[in-house]
């Protein structure tokens, strides 16, 4: 179902700097070469290393899909991947240590958390793993707000990989309103046309993905916050909102509890949470 291929060999070597697209070809144009490492372009022994760890082709049926994926999904809600493609991912202590343990266990990378900054920090080959989530749809940038946001291509491949990656939004972004009325507020834009078109392509996903909810644009809104940063001084940004109704909540309940991991509570105390990230179980 869906892309099979979703990040070739050749994409990951496009993720380099022109001077390594040079060697590149240069290394290729050689008659008679040896293929010794040390002799190989940087580039190329990444590439290497992908292959080694099971990392590349990111297809649908390998086993590193799914995990490859809710990182994908962590990092584009709570996280970044920065300009030297270093990963990391902003939460509370005990969801990092949670989130480490289950990655050690379905991908070979090293991770440290810094609990002063609440960070998860990809360690030996992070920089690799920054390349292929740039590749499944995940944007080079310090600060999202900057820039036009979209779903990861990636994360649309596959139906668990679409659930996980809501689960992941309701995880992260969710608050309870009020008894019975969650409020989901999504990333924050720069651009209001860009902002509400991200709102809509969430809601799109949302009723594509879990068709029984039935969302309409009556459900999203639209919030507009003053920022000042250091360098940037004044600017407006502006964050989509979805209201869930507890129409919506019994929906998502009864038809898709098992798919998001609802945890066994009665709808009346669920839906009176004030923290709807405890009725969520990421892990199953």
């Amino acid at each position: 179902m869906g892309i099979e291929v979703l990040v070739r060999e050749e994409d990951f070597l496009e993720t380099y700097s022109d001077e390594q697209q040079e060697l590149l070809q240069k290394f290729y144009s050689q008659q008679n070469y040896r293929p010794v490492q040390r002799q190989r372009p940087v580039c190329l022994q990444q590439l290497d290393r992908a292959r080694e760890l099971g990392l590349l082709p990111v297809i649908t049926t390998s086993p590193r899909f799914i995990p490859l994926s809710r990182l994908c999904d962590w990092v584009f809600w709570t996280g970044s991947v920065g300009a030297s493609y270093e990963v990391r991912i902003v939460e509370a202590p005990d969801r990092l240590r949670r989130l480490q343990d289950y990655w050690k266990q379905k991908l070979p990378f090293q991770s440290r958390v810094h609990m002063e900054n609440n960070n998860l920090v990809l360690g030996q080959d992070g920089k690799l793993y920054g390349r292929i989530l740039h590749c499944m749809g995940i944007p080079v940038i310090d600060r999202k707000s900057k820039h036009d946001v979209r779903v990861p291509q990636a994360v649309l491949a596959t139906h668990r990989s679409r659930a996980d990656f809501l689960q992941v939004m309701l995880y992260t972004r969710s608050h309870a309103h009020s008894p019975g009325h969650w409020s989901v507020r999504l990333l924050q834009i720069r651009s209001y046309p860009a902002a509400q078109a991200f709102g809509k392509e969430i809601v799109t996903l949302m009723n594509d993905t879990f068709p029984r909810v039935c969302l309409t644009e009556k459900d999203l809104r639209m919030t507009r916050k003053e920022n000042e940063g250091p360098k940037s001084g004044k600017y407006l940004s502006y964050s989509p909102r979805i209201s869930l109704s507890e129409k919506h909540l019994k929906a998502l309940d009864r038809h898709y509890g098992s798919i998001l991991h609802l945890q066994p509570r009665s709808i009346a105390q669920k839906y009176a949470q004030p923290n709807p990230a405890t009725l969520i179980d990421f892990f199953g």
